[in-house]
Order: C-alpha cells, then structure tokens, then sequence
C-alpha cells in the first residue's frame, strides 16, 4: 500500500467493493475541521463534530491541517516526480499485512459479559455456535443482530451500568445489539459478551445481511492480542518517521 501524492484539481474516484463495506482516506495534515471531545468523527444524531456537524454533501471543501515538516519535504518531492502527470506513488509502501483480515461472515472473539450467567444454558450454546444476521436496522451507534433468540433464565431488573465499543446487550425480545462507535455511555440491558478490542475493526467492515459468528476467549488473550497489535502499529510509525 504505497502513499500517493495526487495533484491539486485530480479526481479520486473508488471501485467495486472488494471486501468490508466502508473505505479510509488518509491525507497528510489530516482533515481540518475541530476537535470535539479528542476526536475529529462526525456524530450525526447530536449534529456535532467533523464538517458542521452532518454528512458531506456535493460541493463541500474541507481544508487540511498543518503539515509535518518531512510530510511537506516529502510532497514537494513527489510533485516534481509527477511531472505532468496528476499523480506519482512515494518510493515505499506499506505491507496489507498490518490490516486486520476483512471477509464475509467472520468469526469475531468475544470475552464473556458480567449478566452471561442470567442467560439460560441453552442461550449460552445457542450464542457461540449459531449464526447471527447483521440486519438492515444496523449503524454506527448499534449493530443490531437476529437469530435464534436469547432469553434469560429468569426475569431480573437490571440498573444501568457501563457499556463501551463492543458490548453486546440483549433487549427483552432475544436479538443482540452489539453497541458500536456512536453507542450510549450507559446501558440497562444484559450484557451477554464484550467483543474484543482487535476484532472491532473486523465487526466495522461486516455490511447488512452477512452474518457473524462469536467465539469465546479468556481476558489474558484478548490483552496480549491488543498489545501485540499496538506494537505492530508504533513500528510502523517508527519505520514511516525514518523514511525522509
């Protein structure tokens, strides 16, 4: 995956959809809009964050940020490389290898969540070896699933407690919610499992009407998942830094 500088004027265009369902851009400098909350991502419901707080339409302009000093050394290199061309690819590249593995139907690692033992045993069984459809009713603030139902064992209250990215609740009618990045901070609901941190990239990619399998592993995997995960980016930032 070289990085391409592209002319001032040039149209980007995308293909056919090879794997996932959604597609990064990132420029150097990053987009300029303002940091809400640490972070530059649109929240459409509350109207906040990214460019005026809504989706992009025809016509908008967004303005990069600043330039790092070897980013800007580097651009103004490969303008002179690209000559008349509109474009011209830097002399390295990034190995795909560093992107987690996007397919249909995946298999994603859950650790077990705090009501799992509410469930009845059967749900339990029927949570890890069935099938669940992503369905259409999906966004960023939920990814809601259907499937073989999930009941409880018996009827309890529960008060609301923290919920993050990649809790899976379970309303009274069965069907799983995995809470995704625009969730809610609390939740009232059971909470069946909690995907793991590394496989959330995977669950981002999965369009409605794929379905999604769940696997149950132990905290200590899941951490050393994420970490070796980190490290592999902070030596791509280390390798990228030394590319002048």
């Amino acid at each position: 995956m070289p990085a391409v500088f592209i002319k001032k004027g040039s149209i980007l265009s995308f293909g056919a959809v090879k794997s996932g369902c959604r597609a990064y851009l990132a420029v150097a400098g990053g987009f300029d809009v303002p940091d809400i909350m640490g972070s530059k991502s649109t929240y459409l419901r509350a109207e906040i964050g990214g460019f005026l707080g809504r989706a992009l339409k025809a016509g908008d302009v967004l303005e990069l940020g600043t330039l790092p000093e070897t980013s800007a050394r580097r651009i103004e290199r490969l303008n002179i490389k690209a000559g008349n061309d509109q474009f011209a690819l830097c002399e390295w590249s990034v190995s795909k290898d560093i992107l987690p593995a996007y397919h249909e139907n995946p298999t994603l690692r859950v650790l077990r969540g705090g009501q799992f033992n509410w469930f009845r045993t059967e749900s339990q069984e029927h949570f890890f070896q069935d099938e669940f459809l992503v369905t259409p009713q999906s966004d960023r603030m939920g990814y809601r699933l259907s499937g073989q139902k999930l009941q409880l064992s018996e009827p309890k209250e529960l008060i609301s407690e923290a919920v993050t990215a990649g809790t899976i609740q379970v309303p009274s009618e069965g069907n799983p919610i995995v809470l995704m990045a625009d969730r809610q901070t609390t939740g009232g609901y059971p909470k069946i499992a909690q995907i793991t941190t590394i496989d959330l990239p995977v669950l981002a990619q999965v369009k409605p009407g794929e379905k999604v399998r769940f696997k149950e592993i132990q905290l200590g995997e899941a951490q050393k998942l994420i970490l070796l995960r980190e490290k592999e980016i902070q030596l791509l930032k280390q390798a990228v830094n030394l590319k002048d």
